[in-house]
């Protein structure tokens, strides 16, 4: 399994294939620097509904986000 580094050098599975909320191919990194998951690479409740969040504003934007590719 791929890991990614933690800023404390700790590994952490790279994609989280065990929840079901992480999709596949997105940056681990970038959900910890947007405090969705903790340093440890987790994700509670609090982050999970911001994270739907996120995907539901993507939904609304995505096609002008293609349109300026």
């Amino acid at each position: 399994m791929k890991t990614a580094k933690t800023r404390q050098g700790n590994s952490a599975p790279a994609a989280l294939a065990l929840d079901p909320d992480i999709r596949p191919g997105q940056s681990v990194e970038l959900l910890k620097e947007l405090h969705i998951l903790t340093r440890e690479g987790k994700l509670n409740q609090d982050s999970r509904r911001k994270l739907k969040q996120v995907y539901h504003l993507y939904q609304f934007i995505e096609k002008l986000l293609l349109e300026l590719e």
